[in-house]
């Protein structure tokens, strides 16, 4: 990932925000109960205020606002702020680089970064950044996207399928997006110093979208289904190696 082409998209109006929508996207059940996590992460915690990097247009915003956290909202995107400060998800917004944050040390009780890792440039800056502004005993709360979930095998086959049909193997997220294995995410909270205490895996069977030769989108597994079987999801998610195979991973990590 290049940081000068990765800042600029994100930073630019009329990219991301046409885009991310996880509260009305195929995978919103998924998203909402990622939120109902966090909150349960956050309970029998006594903090008073907390930063929400890469905060896009607020829906983890809204939820620490809601438990009566004096929360800042950071974002590297301008109309991303706005949008959620229109919808009254932000109260207290401020444009800023996760990887490079202007706050003083051990400024925050909680700090989230969620569903942004896989995008910044140098993620491990970001976790560093994030426990030097963390108060003692403070908690980070962060997800990523695992590297090998259900989609991946249907994915490499067909990006394979279209690069030998037209040439053409790319994909939307292409350079400003990148898959983080649980071990390296581990490694990396561990080596900021971080206790990780919850590591929770959730979407095995969230669906899946493909591109065909042609380049035309169609599910393996639809979003119908993966609401159908929500139920079955939330087992699966909890029994060992199945749960490998889920979209994302939640952790709470302690200073």
């Amino acid at each position: 990932m290049k940081e000068e082409q990765v800042k600029y998209y994100f930073s630019k109006a009329g990219t991301v925000s046409s885009w991310w929508e996880p509260e009305t996207s195929d995978k919103s059940h998924i998203f909402a109960r990622e939120i109902k996590l966090l909150e349960k992460m956050l309970d029998g915690e006594k903090a008073n205020d907390a930063l929400d990097i890469a905060c896009g247009k607020g829906r983890v915003s809204r939820m620490l606002n809601q438990r009566r956290l004096k929360t800042i909202s950071l974002d590297i995107s301008q109309e991303m702020l706005d949008i959620g400060y229109q919808r009254g998800d932000i109260a207290k917004m401020q444009r800023g680089d996760g990887e490079d944050l202007h706050f003083d040390d051990e400024s925050f009780d909680v700090v989230t970064c969620i569903d942004a890792l896989v995008h910044f440039p140098n993620y491990k800056k970001a976790i560093n950044e994030a426990h030097r502004v963390l108060r003692p005993n403070g908690v980070y709360l962060c997800t990523t996207s695992n590297t090998y979930d259900l989609g991946f095998i249907p994915r490499a086959i067909s990006k394979g399928i279209r690069a030998i049909s037209n040439g053409e193997s790319s994909s939307k997220g292409e350079g400003i997006f990148r898959y983080i294995a649980p071990s390296e995410i581990r490694r990396v909270l561990i080596n900021q110093r971080f206790q990780i205490e919850e590591e929770t895996r959730l979407g095995v069977l969230a669906p899946v979208e493909i591109k065909d030769k042609n380049g035309k989108d169609f599910y393996l597994i639809s979003e119908s289904f993966s609401r159908r079987y929500d139920n079955l999801d939330r087992l699966l998610e909890n029994i060992p190696v199945i749960n490998q195979l889920a979209i994302l991973s939640v952790y709470k990590a302690r200073k």
